[in-house]
């Protein structure tokens, strides 16, 4: 008679990642730091094959408590198995198991390896060289268009806000911030977005078609939506390789943050578009992030470059407003029957250029 083949019990940590690179595994038993489920996740995205049964065909067990039944058959069959720790101290040898990735699945403590050490965001080293770069950055705004975009940005809202074709949800803005919390946020933002806190807090704008008109609830998905949430409670988020802060929050799978490598600075970053399942975004600075947003009236999911219902609503509103190539002098009067002062009306044409029509309907 044959005898099976004598098992492998591996508890020191293997190999890099060979123990599951295009193995069939069978998880068993329960778990004390991560769930099953879990861990069958991290297992395929490794490579893993994760078995239903345990056969003869598999190669690996990975076992928990309350998993005899299993061990003793995998020692029948001759089949490696593994106990949690060793596979999660393999899976975080390799980089697949960041502190933050642990956080995020709920993993339960002690965990079997020290924690990481947290990283220090580096400060602007002179935040008073960002102040006067956001007030350099404000007077090229009032050069260029006559208002600053903080400013522009209100008279939009205004505007937009007299469409007859459309139901405004919420129009809220915030108070800017004053001198003293300007100067304690120096350190933390760049200069362009410096420049739009010395005019601008917190702002929600949101819209929709008349015909589309649901409930108050409706965040703006029909319609449109800007929701800045400020920088009162500015806070910068340790990313696997970068720190996010939120700007735009449009809902919890795609919001716009400010964003910049681990190796830089606040005063080097810019705005990237954040999509759950999508590639990042990049778009730009403040200034040319409203600019944008606005020459699309701030449609639902407009930061999703070639997103089939964002270019939808545009061409809805595109077909209801006056024709892009109406004179300047024209729009420029529109806007004034809509009630902004000739400056101001002068001032939001320079800024959208032909996309200015679309405050003003046919």
């Amino acid at each position: 008679m044959s005898t099976p083949p004598t098992p492998t019990s591996s508890n020191n940590t293997p190999d890099g990642l060979a123990a599951f690179e295009g193995k069939r595994v069978y998880v068993a038993g329960n778990f004390a730091v991560l769930h099953g489920d879990h861990i069958k996740e991290r297992l395929r995205m490794v490579g893993s094959r994760i078995e239903t049964h345990l056969s003869k065909k598999t190669n690996l067990v990975v076992h928990g408590t309350d998993a005899e039944a299993e061990l003793e058959r995998a020692r029948a069959l001759g089949v490696r198995t593994m106990e949690e720790n060793t596979v999660l101290i393999a899976l975080r040898a390799a980089g697949e198991l960041p502190d933050s990735r642990l956080i995020a699945l709920g993993a339960r403590e002690p965990w079997p390896f020290e924690k990481e050490q947290p990283r220090v965001q580096a400060m602007n080293p002179d935040p008073d060289a960002e102040l006067r770069k956001s007030e350099a950055i404000r007077a090229a705004q009032i050069d260029n268009y006559g208002l600053t975009i903080a400013q522009l940005l209100r008279c939009w809202c205004r505007v937009f806000a007299e469409r007859p074709d459309v139901h405004v949800l919420h129009a809220t803005a915030d108070r800017p911030a004053s001198a003293d919390a300007l100067a304690a946020l120096a350190p933390r933002l760049p200069a362009h977005a410096l420049a739009l806190a010395a005019e601008l807090g917190s702002l929600q704008f949101s819209w929709v078609f008349n015909k589309d008109k649901r409930d108050e609830s409706d965040l703006g998905s029909h319609g449109g939506r800007i929701n800045l949430v400020g920088f009162d409670n500015l806070r910068w988020c340790a990313e696997d390789t970068c720190y996010d802060a939120k700007f735009d929050e449009l809902q919890p799978e795609g919001s716009t943050f400010l964003r910049h490598e681990p190796d830089a600075t606040p005063a080097d970053a810019r705005l990237f578009f954040i999509n759950h399942g999508s590639e990042p975004r990049a778009l730009g600075t403040v200034e040319s992030y409203l600019a944008h947003g606005a020459s699309r009236a701030f449609v639902w999911y407009w930061q999703k470059l070639g997103y089939w219902e964002a270019d939808a609503l545009v061409a809805r509103l595109t077909a209801a407003s006056l024709p892009s190539t109406t004179p300047a002098d024209e729009v420029v009067a529109g806007l004034q029957t809509r009630g902004l002062d000739p400056a101001e009306a002068q001032a939001l044409q320079r800024w959208l250029g032909p996309d200015a029509v679309l405050l003003l309907p046919a």
